[in-house]
């Protein structure tokens, strides 16, 4: 981008010469040189609020651009707290339109830069604390996102996912306000919607946010339901390089879909699903710590339904190997693998009793003793 000796001030930009500084900021952030990049758009935005303010009508477009890119960059750069404000400036600047702008397509046009403005600003209200603000500002972009068609028509898959991820944000905002019912009737709604179209991923997404309310609030069948949807949807992406969450999804669905039927007492339905969620979990990077505590509470899920159906020999042999994913973490002193390891330790010194092993059980039972601070008994 070619640029004169001199730029003129920002209060002195035409809109040609805003929409060259935005333009050329895609090109510095592309060369890596982002500081630049907010500096020219810090020069832009101002024009721009002038030329808005002169004639909202032919300049508000151009105004909302320059807002998102700053925006943009400034998240990019690590700097989120400083785009609160101008989050809320494009949310202004994308309402109050005049009769022409309706007319002509502006409105329009600039729906998605005002959708994807709430959901961030929720999100980052969220991140400071207002969870009320966060609410609100999802609400609003759910209320105003786009209806598909029922049966949806062509050009509806994008209306559905903006819809989805709408109501996805608000149902978690809702329930860490506490407000779970509501919460739960938003996932039903997102649920619903993603059926409308083709996207099985969107609709496993929708299916385990829904299903994970529904177990954490007892209700075990509901909850069993959804999960097993979602768990039947991410194994047809399992596979694809395209879905690269579809596999740890999958993993949790599964688990939880185990959890549900366990405490139904369905413990023969639980277990191949306990069984699949730990193959998931083998199929990623074992060296994420993450992914150890996951393949490991996955494997003591396993134990636990096994046990209930005298399958003793098969959990003493996922215990065993859940307790030597938790010991690493254990002995550097965290106390949540440390409780976690106790636990298994003394499911696992019980079950090598039961195999008649009994100087392996004393042996675990005095690592989990020692653990657990009990002192063992004769």
């Amino acid at each position: 981008m070619s640029r004169s000796a001199s730029p003129p001030d920002a209060g002195e930009l035409d809109a040609e010469a805003v929409a060259a500084l935005v333009n050329g900021s895609h090109d510095l952030a592309a060369d890596g040189r982002m500081d630049e990049a907010v500096r020219d758009l810090r020069r832009a935005v101002p024009a721009a609020r002038r030329l808005f303010a002169r004639d909202p009508v032919r300049h508000r477009t151009v105004l909302v651009v320059a807002l998102r890119n700053l925006e943009g960059r400034l998240a990019a750069t690590g700097r989120a707290e400083e785009t609160v404000p101008l989050l809320r400036e494009i949310v202004e600047a994308t309402a109050g339109y005049r009769d022409e702008e309706v007319a002509n397509g502006t409105r329009d046009a600039l729906q998605s830069h005002r959708i994807g403005a709430l959901t961030r600003l929720a999100r980052r209200l969220r991140a400071a604390g207002d969870l009320d603000g966060a609410i609100a500002a999802a609400t609003t972009a759910r209320d105003e996102s786009p209806r598909p068609a029922d049966p949806p028509v062509p050009g509806d898959a994008a209306k559905v996912e903006r819809l989805v991820a709408c109501e996805l944000l608000l149902g978690r905002l809702l329930e860490d306000a506490g407000r779970v019912e509501e919460s739960i009737r938003v996932g039903e709604s997102a649920a619903a919607h993603a059926r409308l179209c083709d996207d099985t991923v969107q609709l496993a997404d929708a299916a385990l946010d829904l299903g994970l309310r529904l177990l954490a609030q007892d209700r075990l069948d509901d909850a069993a339901e959804r999960l097993r949807q979602a768990v039947e949807a991410y194994r047809d992406h399992a596979e694809d390089p395209g879905r690269p969450d579809a596999r740890a999804n999958l993993a949790v669905a599964a688990n939880r879909l185990g959890v549900a039927l366990s405490m139904r007492e369905r413990d023969g339905e639980a277990v191949p699903y306990f069984e699949e969620a730990v193959r998931q979990h083998r199929r990623r990077d074992a060296a994420d710590p993450e992914v150890r505590d996951e393949l490991a509470g996955s494997l003591r899920d396993l134990a636990v339904c096994l046990i209930q159906l005298d399958r003793d020999a098969e959990a003493v042999a996922a215990l065993t190997e859940s307790a030597e994913l938790y010991r690493p973490a254990a002995r550097d002193g965290s106390r949540f693998h440390r409780r976690r390891l106790a636990e298994v330790l003394n499911r696992l010194w019980r079950g090598l009793a039961i195999l008649g092993r009994e100087e392996e059980s004393a042996s675990v039972k005095a690592e989990w003793s020692a653990l657990a601070g009990v002192s063992p008994s004769p």
